[in-house]
């Protein structure tokens, strides 16, 4: 697997980074290396069983992705806030064998299943390493939903050859690197924050800081740092950081312009960028908005270059 493979090369390498502490490559990969044994303890594979995670953008959820897959299962990533009948919905139409949630969601979920088959991580028992199966490239990895703008949500099967397709072509066409450091503020069910931010990082070495949720000042405060290299967003995210920025002194803003300017990219996606938000962008970061596109279906289909012209809209 792609991924995993990676991840080895890259040892004490800080690979999560959050309010609660730093992971590395090696930690990322034992913790989940324990889990998946325990996923497989009536069998020796998974068997394309669907897990399906409710958890919020958090090492938890990482590790759970990479247990599912060494352990040959298929992760299928739900929000942690669905309303109920969208709940249902989908897990009659994913059929999981098994469903992780935090543990204030229990209640919210067991309407719709047995216990059985809903957990908490801390459920698990992760104390030792079982041989785990060999997983062939072409079996599915993930089941991501579409937004569902046209209708109900539809569920798209990727498989580990899908995936290291995607990651490797962005890799490619943004520059990513082992220097490279993000912050992640979007949630982790769709393309946009699981393949082009957080498996684009960990692919490359790189670190990613994970926020559970977007807050302007958080992010702004992130920038300030100066350690973080690029940033993707959807135009929503751009417009709040805007208004935070416009809404302090004008010493604040030099300081904030100053120390955004210090990123190497910041690219947008998931929903039309106006041309009065990249012109606005540019004036406060001095950067010009990599715009690129995509669907759940496909990952990224077209992108203006990372050097050259970017044309906007």
């Amino acid at each position: 697997m792609f991924l995993i493979d990676k991840a080895d090369q890259y040892g004490n390498g800080i690979a999560l980074e959050s309010d609660r502490g730093v992971l590395t490559y090696r930690q990322l990969l034992e913790r989940s290396q324990t889990l998946a044994s325990d996923l497989i303890t009536e069998k020796n594979d998974l068997e394309g069983d669907r897990i399906v995670s409710q958890l919020p953008p958090s090492f938890d959820y990482v590790v759970l992705q990479w247990a599912v897959w060494q352990a040959g299962g298929i992760f299928v990533p739900l929000p942690h806030d669905i309303p109920n009948d969208d709940l249902r919905f989908l897990i009659e139409d994913i059929e999981p064998s098994t469903i992780i949630v935090e543990k204030g969601s229990l209640d919210t979920v067991l309407p719709f299943t047995g216990r059985d088959r809903v957990k908490t991580m801390d459920e698990y028992n992760t104390d030792s390493v079982k041989d785990l199966p060999s997983i062939n490239n072409d079996r599915p990895c993930m089941l991501l939903y579409t937004s569902g703008t046209t209708g109900k949500p539809k569920g798209v099967v990727i498989s580990h050859l899908n995936l290291e397709a995607q990651i490797t072509s962005l890799q490619e066409a943004w520059g990513w690197t082992k220097q490279d450091k993000t912050v992640l503020t979007l949630p982790l069910y769709h393309v946009h924050g699981i393949v082009n931010i957080l498996c684009c990082a960990l692919a490359s070495g790189a670190t990613c800081r994970i926020h559970s949720r977007f807050d302007p000042q958080a992010v702004w405060n992130e920038f300030r740092k100066g350690d973080i290299s690029l940033f993707m967003a959807v135009p929503t995210i751009y417009a709040k950081l805007m208004e935070w920025y416009d809404d302090v002194n004008k010493d604040e803003q030099r300081n904030l312009s100053k120390a955004v300017s210090n990123l190497r990219l910041t690219v947008s996606g998931s929903a039309p960028l106006s041309t009065s938000l990249f012109d606005r962008w540019y004036e406060i970061s001095g950067h010009k908005m990599l715009e690129r596109y995509g669907m759940t279906e496909t990952g990224m289909i077209l992108s203006n270059p990372l050097d050259g012209e970017r044309r906007k809209g």
